[in-house]
């Protein structure tokens, strides 16, 4: 396995598991049985997508294709592009939901607590994971 599809995988494995725990708590119905099931797999969504594209910055800068010294910028890079994968998701799920295939999203306020619990995910996680080590 090359460096870089090792690194990638390592990125999205913890998206992966948060996926999996969403697609097995709609299968099984959760939703109606634990209405609120849905705020903290959006944290640890966020949570995830943070810690890939943390593993995908030190993979950039291990391999000298990038060198941001600052720790505000490397935050603010992981949050953002997490957000960006967040906004993709709420797109998903309007596809998903617009072809009647499943019902994942509720009010315009249902989706924008799920883009504000993932974006709080990710800032906290991007803050734990670039600290200093020592």
């Amino acid at each position: 396995m090359t460096f870089w599809s090792r690194k990638f995988l390592e990125a999205l494995l913890p998206a992966i598991l948060v996926y999996f725990f969403q697609f097995l708590a709609t299968l099984l119905n959760v939703y109606l049985y634990v209405p609120y099931y849905d705020t903290p797999m959006h944290v640890l969504g966020g949570v995830g997508i943070s810690m890939g594209m943390w593993h995908l910055g030190e993979a950039a800068r291990e391999k000298r294709f990038w060198s941001i010294r600052s720790r505000g910028m490397y935050i603010f890079l992981i949050v953002v592009s997490t957000i960006s994968v967040a906004v993709l998701w709420e797109w998903y799920e309007f596809i998903v939901d617009s072809l009647n295939l499943l019902r994942f999203q509720g009010t315009i306020g249902d989706t924008m607590k799920d883009l504000f619990c993932g974006m709080i995910g990710a800032l906290g996680m991007a803050i734990w994971l670039t600290k200093d080590k020592k």
